[in-house]
């Protein structure tokens, strides 16, 4: 997939994940500037995902695990719109309009997300934006259908930042959820 930059552009975040064993939830926020000095638009995400990969550090930089019946471990990280973090949109190259509107980030979306550290973690989120929660729904049912979700995506938001929490290593997560807007951003 071809994506073209937009002029909306990224201003902060904020959330907070747990994993329990090789699950995890996640909610937050994203707010992202309209093109031309418009208004900060607030954004909530919820997820669910599947831990793909992870490695702990080796036992002399390990946490004390949390450990759960079936030996799986809890897990947790969060940030604030304080935390150190960036972004930037691109459109679909299949997005026939020239700019992306505030509906266009709505509904579905497919989230991949690597992180590691030791309390304080560096974590890159790659987020598909705008997929029609029909064709979701579909793809969770029958696989043949997620790679016309991801083309249906209007927009992908790429963000970095920080977060802290009980992490001891590096992850790779893939999550499914929505993004629905909350109003201007006061910040």
């Amino acid at each position: 997939m071809t994506y073209r930059k937009s002029d909306w552009t990224f201003d902060t975040s904020a959330g907070a994940a747990i994993g329990i064993g090789p699950f995890s939830l996640a909610r937050g926020m994203i707010v992202l500037k309209e093109p031309k000095d418009g208004p900060s638009r607030l954004f909530s995400y919820s997820t669910f995902g599947m831990g793909l990969k992870s490695y702990r550090l080796s036992k002399g930089f390990q946490l004390p695990g949390i450990p759960l019946p079936r030996g799986h471990e809890l897990s947790g990280t969060g940030s604030t719109s304080d935390f150190w973090s960036d972004g930037v949109i691109f459109m679909n190259q299949t997005f026939q309009r020239e700019e992306l509107t505030l509906q266009d980030f709505l509904g579905g979306a497919f989230i991949g997300d690597f992180g590691g550290g030791v309390f304080v973690a560096k974590n890159y989120t790659a987020m598909h934006v705008g997929i029609p929660k029909p064709l979701m729904l579909a793809s969770y049912m029958n696989p043949v259908f997620l790679s016309l979700a991801m083309n249906a995506a209007k927009a992908i938001i790429l963000m970095k930042g920080v977060s802290e929490g009980l992490i001891d290593g590096v992850g790779l997560t893939s999550s499914v959820g929505s993004l629905e807007y909350k109003g201007t951003y006061q910040g």
